[in-house]
């Protein structure tokens, strides 16, 4: 197989060096900076941003000061982290944006079935931060752990993500 031996040369060489590599890879029709790193028998590539992409936090206007958070507040959200933490099922996922443009093409090349926008979300108002921690973590205990997710484990190599309902 042509390549095969360029892509084990490449990945051997990161794998001994403990080192990722930065390449550049052409997507729909625009140049983006990746890595690529080794995992298992394959490369990982991640895109990432050049450094003009990227606006420095002194640009943003953030509060001079870290908000106070509460001991009560912080082991909330723990709790609820902890309540919600489980497997990551990549299937529950679905690319929304893209249903519903695929009936909308559908809609316009003249498919029976007449397409409606989804409503609009609501917009929730949240008074006290406390009330709506211990809104989820109740929601979280009678959902079962099956509404949200948060990855844990032993090694330093996987992510923790976290899916929230809207």
């Amino acid at each position: 197989m042509v390549g095969q031996k360029p892509f084990a040369l490449l990945k051997q060489a990161l794998e001994k060096t403990n080192r990722i590599a930065i390449a550049k890879v052409s997507l729909r029709q625009k140049e983006h900076l990746c890595t690529l790193r080794p995992f298992d028998a394959e490369m990982i590539m991640a895109t990432i941003y050049y450094p003009d992409e990227i606006r420095g936090y002194r640009d943003l206007d953030m509060p001079e000061t870290e908000a106070s958070v509460s001991e009560q507040e912080l082991t909330s959200a723990t709790m609820l982290i902890d309540q919600m933490t489980g497997e990551v099922e990549p299937e529950l996922y679905q690319d929304e944006y893209r249903g519903a443009l695929e009936k909308v093409i559908e809609a316009k090349l003249g498919a029976p079935d007449a397409v409606v926008a989804a409503p609009a979300p609501l917009q929730q108002k949240v008074g006290d931060l406390m009330e709506a921690l211990w809104a989820s973590i109740e929601s979280a205990k009678s959902a079962g752990n099956g509404d949200a997710l948060v990855t844990q484990d032993a090694g330093n190599e996987k992510e923790t993500t976290a899916r929230t309902s809207a």
